[in-house]
């Protein structure tokens, strides 16, 4: 899930603090085909395993991290969904472990879904916030807006789009901003992930860049392993997981 752009932005920022450090074919008419039923997602439990290589750099401050995370969504009936997702990276030249833990509630639907998040970490930070996504043809638009209740406190948005060139091959694209009683900062981001055909196996890159404590520059590669019954397809999953 991608809620939590602006907070993991900030945890692996602000953690590595000393070492700066700050996760997500065919023609270009694809259309995603049309719900087929008003029960939609998946109706047993599903999710993912990834494992992730970042580098960060910025002014005399670089580091690498390595991650390893996953989400599970629990069906509950009636389009509803509860999921839980937890990562924990290792910042190698800070010498220090950072984990996330996000909890979802969301309702799905075959044109849009929407629901409510919370966010622990390990950095002394937590948050919280509402969702929403709608479901175009072959793309896939995304916000949410979060309240971050640590000192300092903040409000933050976020905005987040997928563009699919066919069923397995997505690039996506995520903004954010976040504002405060004495400071605010933005993140950004562009990546593009491949699900390799008649496997649960994908494959993912991405560069971003923060401003939380300065400029710094990401560079992310890794591999997403997907389980249960999410469909064929990445855009069956990210729409059936789509925060």
């Amino acid at each position: 899930m991608k809620t939590t752009l602006l907070t993991g932005s900030a945890i692996l920022a602000l953690s590595a603090s000393g070492a700066l450090a700050a996760d997500l074919g065919g023609s270009s008419d694809y259309y995603a085909p049309p719900a087929q039923s008003a029960s939609y997602g998946p109706s047993g439990v599903f999710g993912d395993v990834h494992l992730s290589a970042t580098y960060f750099g910025a002014d005399g401050a670089d580091d690498w991290a390595a991650e390893l995370g996953g989400v599970v969504v629990v069906p509950f009936g009636n389009g509803w969904n509860v999921a839980l997702e937890a990562d924990a990276a290792y910042l190698f030249e800070a010498e220090d472990w950072v984990a996330s833990t996000t909890g979802h509630v969301f309702y799905l639907d075959p044109a849009w879904a929407a629901g409510i998040f919370a966010t622990i970490t390990t950095e002394d930070m937590s948050s919280a916030g509402v969702e929403a996504a709608a479901f175009i043809n072959n793309v896939d638009v995304i916000g949410t807006v979060e309240y971050g209740f640590e000192d300092p406190n903040f409000w933050g948005l976020t905005a987040a789009a997928n563009l699919y060139f066919d069923p397995n091959t997505a690039v996506s694209a995520a903004v954010g901003t976040a504002w405060g009683d004495d400071d605010d900062f933005q993140v950004a981001s562009l990546g593009v992930e491949h699900r390799f055909n008649s496997t649960p196996v994908s494959g993912f890159a991405e560069v971003g860049w923060t401003n939380v404590v300065d400029d710094a520059f990401t560079a992310t590669a890794g591999a997403r392993f997907v389980f249960g019954a999410a469909g064929s397809t990445l855009q069956d999953y990210n729409r059936a997981n789509p925060f």
